[in-house]
């Protein structure tokens, strides 16, 4: 997963909150299951890794975050975890599997 893997659990986990779909003493035992998947972290993005997100994100409407783990995906030969109608689409028309 990008860096900013343990950033985006905690916003997802904030807007469930905030939407009232999980109550704030809850989040430290979702973040205690996010940590047990263990994800294996990419290295720092390379300027050239940088680059080729912005034009992957530009070309498919997506965030630069959004984007971020459809060139993971793409680089690494791996198949993307996203329920985002858009990730999905992106990772799609570049030949990356999605998980169903």
């Amino acid at each position: 997963v990008p860096l900013l893997w343990h950033w985006e659990c905690g916003n997802v986990l904030l807007g469930l909150v905030k939407r009232g779909a999980i109550q704030l003493p809850e989040v430290p035992s979702y973040l205690e299951l996010m940590r047990y998947a263990n994800p294996q972290m990419d290295d720092s993005p390379s300027a050239h890794v940088q680059h080729a997100t912005i034009e992957l994100a530009q070309l498919a409407g997506l965030s630069y975050y959004d984007a971020s783990y459809v060139e993971l995906a793409l680089r690494r030969k791996a198949t993307l975890a996203t329920f985002d109608q858009k990730m999905k689409t992106a990772a799609a028309n570049l030949g990356v599997a999605c998980m169903e």
